[in-house]
């Protein structure tokens, strides 16, 4: 009579992973790529909040330019229509002591992607030329 042997598993302790442990491994990677998936959300808001104020800061030095190339006596107060979402105005006030320079502001303001108010204010002082 022939008995089958056993076949007997050699063991050197490396046994595998258990069933708890690659859950809780898979757990703990799911949160990493959550925490990288919210990380993602941010920067992309965050980069469309840059690339507004970059556009509105823009807008306010080319306005600001365009007084620094005009006559000193032709600098005046107003406003340009909405566009693209921007309401840009300026003042220009005149130094009541002396009348040698003008102050002048132009404020942009917009509504962001979010819903949130935002405003981009720029100054300049100009001299009244000698002469």
């Amino acid at each position: 009579m022939f008995r089958k042997k056993a076949a007997k598993i050699v063991s050197d302790g490396n046994r595998g992973f258990t069933l708890v442990e690659v859950l809780i491994a898979s757990v703990i990677f799911a949160v990493g790529v959550l925490a990288v998936a919210s990380m993602q959300t941010s920067a992309f808001k965050g980069n469309t909040t840059a690339s507004e104020i970059t556009k509105s800061s823009g807008r306010a030095a080319n306005i600001l330019e365009n007084f620094l190339a005009a006559n000193y006596s032709a600098l005046a107060t107003g406003s340009l229509p909405d566009e693209d979402g921007y309401s840009i105005s300026w003042t220009v006030t005149e130094d009541p002591g002396t009348n040698s320079f003008k102050t002048i502001k132009v404020n942009i303001e917009w509504v962001d992607t979010s819903g949130m108010e935002r405003e981009t204010v720029f100054k300049l002082i100009r001299a009244k030329a000698e002469g």
